[in-house]
């Protein structure tokens, strides 16, 4: 048994699928339609912002090949652990564009209120006004984010996804990774890691070659349709 971990937005789906379609590994679905059937209608994406509308989730009943895991606290008991990963900007720029994880709008979780809203109540002037998401952050005036800049540790950038990369990232192997890779899980811990910038490179070849598979046809398509839907993000 496989587990997929990933967080919000670093192509966890996209992994999914290429094993899918590259090996006889299945998961097991609510939907009891055929295979075909669910990845047409997964990947049915009009607009990136509806992205997360057309999800098809896998169930993880144990009795399946592939579990899946988003946003892990810990790797659930597997024979193999893989960690899909990509480096922060890419991370929240393909966040972000798809209203994922804490770019979700209105989402108040506690990692926005400890990280990014505390900095800013502890600040800003009475006249300001109340902060509650990403999106509300962004639209501050140019002269608040200057006194911000100069009064805490709290570094505005023009995009809000710079903002939240520079306060959420850990380095790991030469690159910026985000932090739950090291702190939710361990990455170092698993079987195998790849980026999905890697994945996608090799159309599927470097998560499905050290598992005994190669890359075919179906997954070369199907990496050619992601680059598309994920234009001007990767």
């Amino acid at each position: 048994m496989l587990n997929i971990n990933y967080f919000f937005g670093t192509g966890g789906f996209y992994a999914l699928w290429i094993l899918l379609l590259g090996t006889p590994l299945r998961c097991n679905f609510n939907d009891l339609r055929d295979l075909d059937t669910i990845y047409q209608e997964h990947w049915n994406i009009a607009q990136i912002d509806e992205w997360k509308k057309t999800e098809i989730w896998p169930v993880n009943d144990g009795t399946s090949d592939i579990q899946f895991t988003c946003n892990p606290t810990h790797f659930i008991s597997a024979d193999k652990q893989i960690v899909i990963y990509t480096d922060i900007q890419t991370h929240l720029k393909l966040a972000s564009a798809k209203r994922a994880g804490p770019f979700i709008p209105g989402l108040n979780s506690p990692l926005i209120v400890d990280v990014v809203l505390k900095p800013y109540n502890d600040i800003k002037g009475e006249h300001w006004p109340d902060i509650k998401t990403f999106e509300q952050l962004n639209t501050l005036e140019t002269y608040q984010k200057k006194e911000l800049e100069e009064n805490t540790i709290f570094k505005f950038y023009d995009n809000i996804v710079e903002t939240y990369a520079h306060l959420v990232n850990v380095p790991w192997k030469g690159k910026k990774i985000y932090f739950d890779y090291k702190k939710g899980i361990d990455i170092d811990q698993a079987d195998i890691y790849c980026d999905l910038l890697d994945i996608i490179k090799t159309n599927g070849g470097c998560l499905l070659e050290p598992l005994g598979y190669r890359t075919n046809q179906k997954c070369i398509d199907f990496t050619k349709m992601y680059v598309h839907l994920n234009k001007g993000l990767l």
